[in-house]
């Protein structure tokens, strides 16, 4: 199935690892040229070299999307080097440790809420005009499951993804009539560093080893599987397409059925 991607333009944040980069993957195997915005610039970097061929260039730039001049930066070395910006990824996110809300330090408030949910501000105010100049866009900000339920420890990464889910309401609607698709993913349970992290932690508070604490996850699960990169990538490049022309404001939940709404 042809999704139109060939010879667009395409930002992913926080792309450099994990499943940014496997977003990054998918839009260059699609035939789009692909700019990786993150911090790990050395990565990034070869990343870029790695995926760019003949066809399809993939440029790496260093960027912390939670400050507005690198997220503008971004923005302006994209349309420097290809003249137009087609499809905005608002992937770049973190977790929070679990700690109680009487516990919760307001640097690390900031921090989550910083990354999570003022970059997709940040980074969607810088590329809407540049969309709206073209009366064209596709904005697919990462949500979460998170995002749509509270719970206990996770105050802060919570509220970073309800934003997200409002941000993109807000912004669906505002720009509809300039001919910009803004839609959101909420991905569940997704074996990544961030979730080999959270494994790590409890394993160190529960003594339980690792394994076994990712398979009781993964059996909470109503598909009784995690999903997988590949599973999120697929959604993320059809939200991006040709196909999704009349899908916007929608936060489309991708956990096997942990989160059903």
């Amino acid at each position: 199935m042809d999704l139109g991607l060939q010879g667009k333009i395409a930002i992913v944040t926080g792309s450099a690892t994990g499943m940014g980069k496997a977003c990054v993957e998918g839009f260059v195997k699609e035939g789009a040229n692909a700019v990786i915005a993150d911090v790990d610039i050395k990565t990034a970097e070869e990343l870029a070299k790695k995926l760019s061929t003949d066809a399809v260039k993939v440029l790496a730039v260093k960027t912390d999307v939670s400050q507005q001049a690198e997220a503008s930066n971004v923005v302006s070395q994209t349309m420097e080097e290809f003249g137009k910006i087609d499809i905005l990824v608002n992937n770049a996110g973190i977790r929070s440790e679990q700690v109680n809300f009487v516990d919760l330090e307001e640097g690390q408030w900031d921090l989550i809420n910083n990354i999570n949910a003022k970059s997709v501000y940040l980074m969607t105010k810088a590329v809407l005009p540049h969309m709206m100049a073209a009366r064209h866009g596709k904005i697919v900000n990462f949500s979460s499951f998170y995002g749509k339920e509270g719970f206990p420890q996770a105050a802060a990464y919570c509220v970073s993804k309800s934003a997200v889910i409002a941000i993109t309401q807000a912004v669906a609607k505002e720009y509809a009539e300039h001919n910009i698709n803004v839609n959101a993913i909420c991905p569940g349970i997704v074996r990544t560093h961030l979730w080999d992290e959270i494994l790590d932690t409890l394993s160190q508070r529960t003594g339980e080893p690792q394994e076994q604490i990712w398979e009781k996850t993964v059996a909470s699960v109503p598909l009784k599987r995690p999903q997988t990169v590949a599973d999120i990538t697929n959604v993320v490049l059809f939200l991006s397409s040709k196909l999704s022309r009349n899908i916007t404001g929608e936060s489309i939940s991708i956990n096997g059925g942990m989160k059903v709404d």
